[in-house]
Parts: structure tokens; C-alpha cells; sequence
């Protein structure tokens, strides 16, 4: 289990980390590198202090991405129970498929989305998942949901840095809008094998063997 969680926090926290890192370097570099009073030839002569400190700050600011993430879920269920409880008053005044695609934008690449769009009931999936832990039957879903939870938070560095490009270039700009889009998608696609996974592997379980 302790291998697991830590599997998880590299690939999900330290390397969303990374990620943002690296696109801020590309933009501010030179500020960056200013404000942390490092000069180029410091980042060659102190690589390994370095490393040693960024290896923990990246974690953190991982888990700062995905702190936003989680607020930005927030709102999406927000928006998807204030939809359900006034279709008619959203139609009327044609909002209906503004507030339904944003709906999909924000929880479409999340698992409670994917179990929304395939009328799952959220507490019974996850009391299912619960049993597979349990007995032991749970490890492929375990890689899907991690690479879900990677991308939501790829997703979300790129779709911030397509909106700051959005007046200053237009390169810039289309190459965060490809990424996000692309994260986006990947994140889905692992949601949806995720969600799947365990209905199938809860499935398997619970056949019985037929008699010869």
C-alpha cells in the first residue's frame, strides 16, 4: 500500500509540478530565476541543492494545482445540480445548453462526470470500488484512476496559460488550446476505462462458475 500512495504523489503531484515549472520557465525564466536570485552559472555549480529542494517544492506545488482543480470540480456540481433543478427556467431563457456545456467542459475528463453521463449512482460505484480494494481486485482501475487525476491537472495548467497568451501570441496561444484540448481528452479517455474497469472487474467477481 505504501508503494502505491507513493507511485501516486510522483506521477500525479510531482510531475503536474514539473509541468508548470517548465511552462513557466519558458515565459519567465529570466523574472524566475531573478526573484529566486539564481544566475545561470548558480543552477550548474549548485545542481544538486537544487534538485534536493525542488524534488519537495515540486510535490507541493502539485498539490497546489490540484487544490484549484478540486475548487474548480466544486463549481462544476454547482452548475450540473443547478441545471437539473431549473431546465425549465434555463430553457426559457435558452441558457440550457450554455450552462450543459460548460457542464461537460469542467466534469467531462472527472469520474463523477463519466458516471453522470452513464446514470451510475456515485455512492454505489464507489461502494463497489470499496469491496474490489478490499479483496484485492482493484490494481488495473488503480492505474486508470491515476492517470485521470494526471491529466485533469495537465488540463488545467495549459487551459490557464492559453487564457494569459491569449492577447500576447498567437503561437503561444494555439499550442496551449492544442494541449488543453488534448489533455482533456486523455484525461476522459482514463476516466472512462477507470469507471469501466471496475464495473466489468465487479462484474467478473460476482459470476459464478459454470458447472461442467
Amino acid at each position: 500500500m505504501q508503494d502505491k500512495y507513493t507511485i501516486r504523489d510522483f506521477l500525479v503531484y510531482f510531475i503536474t509540478g514539473l509541468y508548470l515549472l517548465l511552462t513557466t520557465l519558458y515565459c519567465y525564466k529570466g523574472a524566475l530565476l531573478n526573484f529566486l536570485s539564481i544566475s545561470p552559472s548558480n543552477v550548474k555549480d549548485y545542481s544538486a541543492i537544487i534538485i534536493f529542494f525542488m524534488l519537495p517544492g515540486l510535490y507541493i506545488l502539485g498539490h497546489a494545482v490540484h487544490g484549484v482543480d478540486l475548487i474548480i470540480f466544486k463549481i462544476g456540481n454547482f452548475l450540473l445540480d443547478f441545471k437539473k433543478k431549473h431546465v425549465q427556467t434555463l430553457s426559457k431563457y435558452c441558457l440550457l445548453k450554455i450552462i450543459h456545456f460548460l457542464c461537460v467542459v469542467v466534469t467531462g475528463n472527472r469520474i463523477a462526470g463519466i458516471l453522470n453521463s452513464k446514470n451510475i449512482t456515485s455512492h454505489i460505484f464507489w461502494k463497489m470500488l470499496s469491496r474490489l480494494q478490499y479483496e484485492g481486485k482493484s490494481e488495473k482501475a488503480e492505474y486508470w484512476v491515476l492517470m485521470a487525476d494526471l491529466f485533469k491537472g495537465l488540463t488545467q495548467i495549459s487551459f490557464w496559460w492559453s487564457i494569459y497568451y491569449l492577447k500576447s501570441s498567437k503561437a503561444e496561444f494555439t499550442i496551449s488550446i492544442v494541449l488543453t484540448v488534448l489533455f482533456w481528452f486523455r484525461g476522459r479517455h482514463m476516466a472512462t476505462n477507470f469507471v469501466s474497469t471496475v464495473n466489468n472487474t465487479y462484474e467478473v467477481r460476482n459470476e459464478q462458475p459454470v458447472a461442467v
